[in-house]
């Protein structure tokens, strides 16, 4: 299975890049070019020789032009969550981040976008795959 197309085995599942793309393309039209700049490839995958390179060559298509992509790589990625992880447990605003179950069931995603200024994420969803390849030649 390729782990960057792994819907040529399971149709319905998203690869790695399907879900790198959405996550940009869900946020407003400032903030992609930010998010597309600063990808972080973390996990054990990470490791692979030549991951880097098929999720840029992919990342490329379903992207607009216009979006430089840039990939960072920590030291040890197959632990890079944990660490992060940690790191926000261990931050005095830990708490005011969190979003209890019964927050999330009563308001949904409008406690996010309350909490967190609503800035980030789009009111749209993200284009569907066949809409991704038109996005990227429209910025041609």
């Amino acid at each position: 299975m390729r782990l960057t197309a792994p819907q040529c085995v399971v149709p319905y599942f998203a690869g790695i890049c399907e879900q790198v793309a959405d996550s940009i393309l869900s946020l407003r039209e400032p903030l992609r070019g930010m998010l597309s700049a600063r990808i972080f490839l973390s996990g054990g995958v990470a490791n692979i020789p030549g991951f880097e390179a098929a999720i840029s060559s992919r990342l490329r298509s379903m992207l607009p032009l216009c979006h430089h992509l840039c990939f960072h790589t920590v030291a040890c990625p197959e632990h890079a969550a944990f660490r992060g992880g940690s790191i926000l447990a261990a931050s005095p605003e830990f708490t005011s981040w969190c979003v209890t179950r019964d927050e999330w069931m009563e308001e949904g995603q409008r406690v996010c976008a309350a909490r967190f200024n609503g800035n980030l994420v789009s009111s749209e969803p993200p284009p569907a795959s066949e809409d991704r390849a038109s996005i990227a030649t429209a910025s041609e």
